[in-house]
């Protein structure tokens, strides 16, 4: 326990239940940060809810997260949990797409609908996004048992085996390629933090 009146790490700001204090809240040397680390810093504008971020609206960051798990996975052939989390860095940097325009990041795990949702945001005037969103279609991955099989986010019940190895070394090709080209640009032109 700490001093009195000192938060511990992931505490919640007084007045804001459900809400996680910013990282950048606490000492760097505290949360043993390192920049080249997979440690991650909320993405979302820096006071936009009085220095507070909801675990929801860290998509970006859950993305990068997402991304680097699954191919830290790939690389030790465990195939089935590769392409568990590939689908999973999919669809949260769908629902970052959708939260710059929306505040919200969208519902369920529908990457078809995610992906439908984007585009069609990205087509209105004047949106943040459109520069990020290319073709008809945003991923490759699609979602559902098929056919052809897809990401689902059931695929964690199935028995081992499940996710070949072609089709998870697939999966997280898009997902980093989708990140890049979305999140890293978004990150990079200051659309996101």
């Amino acid at each position: 326990m700490g001093a009195p009146g000192e938060r511990s790490p992931g505490a919640t700001r007084p007045g804001t239940p459900g809400k996680l204090l910013y990282e950048k809240e606490r000492d760097p040397a505290e949360r043993g940060y390192d920049k080249d680390s997979a440690r991650l810093e909320p993405s979302r504008s820096e006071e936009s809810d009085g220095g507070v971020l909801s675990v929801a609206d860290n998509y970006p960051a859950a993305a990068r997260k997402h991304v680097l798990d699954s191919e830290a996975l790939l690389g030790l052939s465990r195939y089935d949990g590769a392409g568990y989390l590939a689908g999973y860095a999919v669809e949260c940097t769908l629902k970052t797409l959708i939260w710059v325009e929306t505040g919200q990041g969208g519902g369920g795990h529908d990457l078809n609908s995610l992906s439908m949702r984007a585009l069609q945001l990205a087509g209105l005037p004047n949106q943040k996004t459109a520069a990020y969103v290319k073709g008809p279609q945003l991923t490759s991955l699609t979602y559902g048992p098929g056919p052809p099989a897809g990401w689902y986010e059931s695929r964690r019940y199935e028995p081992e085996g499940t996710i070949t190895p072609a089709d998870s070394s697939a999966w997280v090709s898009e997902a980093r390629r989708l990140h890049d080209t979305v999140i890293v640009k978004m990150k990079l032109d200051g659309v996101i933090a």
